[in-house]
């Protein structure tokens, strides 16, 4: 099964809105200045941001990672 698809992340998504950048594609002026302001250095990285602008860094994730990591890192991202 896959993360994103999986009932325990999908329930503990609810709430956020869930934004994807292709970085493997190149060329995207827009992407390479989102991906330099958020040190992304590969993919998949995941990045929490709050309601105030501010990274989650705690819940920042490189690579693939489970849904039970995923909706801990949720969990995270909403306190």
């Amino acid at each position: 099964m896959y993360t994103f698809s999986d009932p325990v992340v999908i329930e503990a998504a609810k709430g956020f809105v869930m934004l994807k950048a292709d970085y493997t594609t190149g060329g995207d002026a827009e992407a390479a200045e989102i991906k330099k302001r958020l040190n992304i250095i590969g993919v998949p990285t995941l990045v929490f941001i709050g309601p105030d602008g501010d990274e989650r860094a705690e819940s920042r994730a490189a690579g693939f990672i489970t849904a039970g990591e995923f909706a801990e890192r949720l969990k995270l991202a909403r306190e």
